[in-house]
């Protein structure tokens, strides 16, 4: 999935309607998602940060669902969803963190339909803050590592071996100013790690 603060000609904007009603619509050749935010909690006029976060997901969910491979989301409709005491940064953290993981799908050992796998590519967020931008970058990098473990953690054991496993950590660790060191049968007899040996 990659971000960018412009829409591409194909992207399909997604709008945020009341209601639970979630529909794919065309109109004179430009194509909207509504997506049903679902009741404001009694006495608010905006949502808290949980059900945000769920809004979030379900933006990929129903766009991967229609087949969408590129959307168009406008910064100020997901900043009237939230409460002002969310900064900028933090939601846009929250929204970059919340698209990026819905997006991840474990398809490594499945077989590929003839159409390819359906994702979202490309998530157009426009009319972003600054500070918003910058909370979106951090939250898709976030992202980006959790699913990288994720894709760790769902490998079998039988193809996750510990050199493939030591090779993804040393890689992890890479450019940054972590030490990195794996232990052989030796070492861990060493250290007394009789249970792991």
């Amino acid at each position: 999935m990659k971000f960018q603060p412009t829409a591409n000609k194909d992207s399909v904007r997604v709008r945020f309607i009341e209601g639970t009603l979630t529909k794919f619509i065309e109109s004179q050749g430009v194509y909207e998602l509504h997506l049903g935010t679902g009741p404001l909690p009694k006495n608010s006029t905006t949502f808290p940060r949980r059900k945000l976060v769920l809004l979030m997901r379900k933006v990929v969910y129903t766009a991967k669902q229609n087949q969408i491979s590129s959307i168009e989301v406008d910064w100020t409709d997901v900043r009237a969803l939230a409460s002002d005491e969310l900064s900028d940064f933090e939601l846009g953290d929250m929204a970059g963190t919340s698209f990026m993981m819905a997006g991840y799908e474990h398809n490594t050992y499945k077989q590929a339909p003839k159409s390819g796998f359906t994702a979202v590519k490309i998530v157009a967020i426009t009319n972003t803050s600054k500070t918003g931008q910058e909370g979106i970058e951090r939250g898709y990098t976030i992202a980006q590592e959790v699913n990288a473990c994720r894709e760790l953690c769902n490998t079998p054991g039988g193809d996750m071996t510990p050199k493939v496993l030591a090779k993804a950590a040393k890689a992890a660790v890479a450019g940054t100013k972590a030490t990195f060191k794996t232990l052989g049968l030796k070492e861990m007899t060493k250290l007394g790690m009789g249970a792991v040996i």
